[in-house]
């Protein structure tokens, strides 16, 4: 008989932090994408990546810059009224 089945997903300020590793335009669009959504906050998003870091193999640099870019798209994505957010209004 099989044991319990364990399951682990990401959430989105993990999906966040694990671009953080590489800076490709299209991670920078996703960060900026989830921050629009209302699915990250910056101050709990930078904490958690700041852990994240501590952990990280290699030379943190690269990473601790991108964490400051995305902090920054992440807080100025919260300073957007929702009714801004690039939505559509049909025409009537």
């Amino acid at each position: 008989m099989l044991g319990p089945l364990h399951e682990n997903a990401f959430g989105p300020v993990d999906l966040a932090i694990t671009k953080l590793a590489v800076s490709p335009k299209h991670n920078r669009e996703d960060t900026e994408a989830l921050a629009r959504a209302r699915l990250l906050a910056a101050d709990p998003f930078e904490r958690r990546a700041k852990e994240a870091l501590d952990y990280y193999v290699g030379r943190p640099a690269a990473p601790r810059a991108n964490l400051r870019e995305a902090v920054k798209i992440v807080r100025a994505c919260s300073k957007t009224p929702k009714s801004s957010r690039g939505t559509r209004r049909r025409a009537s």
